[in-house]
């Protein structure tokens, strides 16, 4: 079962991984309109600043930094996953051989 698992591990880390870098698409559009959005209430106030901003009072950006978090979150979570069942393969593998040498 944990072979058939780590078997399956690139394909589900690939899918992680394609969910994150869409959630960062996602983040980066909504971080440039809310920019965009707040540039006719502050003219004067320099992109960068309006950018911090937008992080702090934008629906939009705050669901979207939420969502690119839970994301990398999850792809964190599935390489942990693929550690622990290439640790276990590699237990398992050495208590079969030594079972074996002890029943012969």
């Amino acid at each position: 079962k944990a072979r058939a698992s780590l078997r399956r591990a690139p394909a589900v880390l690939n899918g992680y991984r394609t969910a994150l870098s869409d959630r960062e698409r996602d983040l980066t559009v909504a971080l440039a309109i809310a920019a965009r959005d707040l540039l006719g209430e502050y003219p004067r106030m320099p992109m960068t600043e309006r950018r911090d901003l937008a992080r702090a009072v934008d629906d939009r950006v705050i669901r979207a930094q939420e969502a690119r978090d839970e994301a990398w979150l999850l792809l964190q979570y599935a390489k942990d996953k693929k550690d622990t069942l290439f640790e276990d393969i590699g237990v398992l593998r050495s208590l079969n051989a030594n079972f074996r040498g002890e029943h012969r």
